[in-house]
């Protein structure tokens, strides 16, 4: 078959490799074919780059608003004492001896505690709470009766435990379930611990927020973590 020449339109024979007009190696690509495809090429590198600086710019402003955010969090709020930053650190200590690694982590190395509400937790309320937390800003307010209610700080270490479930992003059946079948685990136990207001508290809402480790059996005070 003949060979046309893509350069210059010469019909070379089927033996022959470069055209005998302008010499160019037929088969190959030529020069306009070659410049379309680089400036096809230096149309999409830019629109690429385009796109990643929008997409940086996007993620900057995102960050900037998180933190400011955040530092308004903090500075809404009063920071806690001295002594009730050693009453934390006490019950994180029994979390930690009761082998609760990854919320040890999580309450001694990523929050930051407050001894009142932020300008977010006025909005939303939280009437007879121990604590709140603000996820994903890594914030936990502790009121006032999280240090005066408690029996000691073996009930404190059980209201932080239930608060670093939230500093993972899970909700509230999640959280008090959790808690519930870890309560033999951290030693706070019906036996010790069964007539005090928070474990009454507690095994309230924990009823209400997880009814299914409740339902075991006809008997509907039954518990099925037992």
């Amino acid at each position: 078959m003949n060979k046309k020449c893509p350069e210059c339109g010469l019909v070379n024979f089927s033996n022959d490799e470069n055209c005998r007009r302008c010499g160019l190696a037929l088969g190959s690509k030529t020069k306009n074919s070659v410049a379309f495809q680089d400036d096809t090429s230096r149309k999409l590198d830019r629109a690429a780059i385009w796109f990643l600086k929008r997409f940086l710019s996007a993620v900057v402003i995102a960050a900037a608003i998180l933190c400011g955010v955040y530092f308004s969090l903090l500075r809404s709020a009063e920071p806690l004492s001295s002594e009730q930053a050693a009453a934390v650190e006490r019950a994180v200590k029994i979390l930690e001896d009761r082998g609760f690694d990854r919320e040890t982590f999580l309450l001694r190395r990523t929050v930051a505690f407050r001894a009142s509400d932020n300008w977010l937790n006025e909005t939303t309320g939280h009437e007879d709470a121990y604590a709140a937390t603000n996820f994903p800003f890594q914030i936990v307010t502790l009121y006032e009766s999280f240090f005066k209610y408690p029996q000691d700080d073996t009930e404190r270490a059980m209201i932080l435990l239930h608060e670093a479930q939230h500093l993972q992003g899970a909700d509230e059946p999640e959280a008090y379930e959790f808690v519930w079948r870890n309560r033999k685990k951290l030693g706070w136990t019906e036996a010790a611990y069964g007539k005090t207001k928070v474990w009454h508290n507690v095994f309230d809402f924990t009823r209400q927020n997880a009814p299914n480790l409740f339902r075991c059996s006809f008997n509907e005070n039954a518990d099925c973590t037992l």
